[in-house]
């Protein structure tokens, strides 16, 4: 899981999974179009979630249920889209009879997914929402449900076979006795303690400016593995606590090295 405000590389060092060694195809999920202008290897197959349903798959799903055009729920169809992708269910990506080869699957950025779900299990036009006796949406169990929803993508990743990344934007939470706001994963409910605890790895970004040997500036990418605050950071393999420029085939040589010393 990579973690970091806009525009801190965190698109970029996905797309580097893809020159490990034998990756030869990936699925990149974009949810928000932060594909575009980073990713360009063409052994990525994109899903613009974000650009679905494009005008003429919303004309023939009104076609095939009947209905008007502007009958169809937008934002329903787009959640609807994304759960059947990644599902246990016939044509999903986790179902057993699913044949997928690809090497590395990237959900980007997992908020705002979330933010997809959330529409379904919690407001009053989604399919998923569950209603008390008196008649109001069930918060309560449109959380649970929200939560359930992510949980079982992230152990789909897990069992799936493909390198699994997830994507999240970060936002700022200000910790009790402190009025120093500290960065936080953008997710919201029990799952923003609960992704992190699914994964193998959490890593910040961040982005700066420096000088190269030329006097130039460029922009360079920061790794934070560790944490002396609050920061969304989790390591199983003991990285060095910051890496500059971080990039799949360098973090798995990191841990070759490790397990062999």
């Amino acid at each position: 899981l990579f973690v970091g405000p806009f525009g801190s590389g965190k698109t970029h060092t996905a797309g580097t999974a893809m020159d490990l060694p034998g990756f030869k195809k990936g699925l990149y999920i974009d949810t928000e179009g932060s594909t575009v202008g980073v990713i360009k290897d063409p052994r990525w197959d994109i899903i613009r979630v974000d650009k679905y349903p494009s005008f003429e798959k919303v004309q023939q799903l009104a076609d095939k249920r009947g209905v008007d055009i502007d009958e169809i729920d937008v934002e329903q169809e787009r959640f609807r889209f994304l759960d059947g992708l990644l599902s246990s269910r016939k044509k999903g990506l986790f179902h057993p009879a699913t044949k997928s080869n690809y090497d590395v699957i990237v959900l980007d950025a997992v908020d705002v997914a979330q933010q997809f779900a959330k529409y379904n299990f919690m407001d009053e036009d989604g399919e998923g929402v569950v209603y008390s006796e008196s008649g109001a949406v069930d918060g309560y169990k449109g959380w649970d449900n929200l939560g359930l929803w992510l949980r079982n993508i992230a152990i789909g990743f897990k069992k799936i076979g493909a390198l699994g990344i997830f994507i999240a934007h970060e936002t700022d939470k200000v910790v009790k006795g402190s009025k120093t706001p500290v960065p936080t994963i953008a997710l919201q409910g029990n799952m923003k303690e609960g992704l992190p605890s699914l994964v193998d790895m959490v890593m910040r970004l961040e982005r700066t400016l420096e000088e190269d040997e030329d006097g130039n500036e460029e922009k360079v990418t920061y790794g934070i593995s560790i944490s002396g605050d609050k920061d969304p950071v989790k390591d199983r393999f003991d990285f060095p606590p910051v890496i500059k420029n971080p990039n799949f085939p360098a973090l798995f040589k990191y841990i070759d090295t490790q397990n062999k010393v």
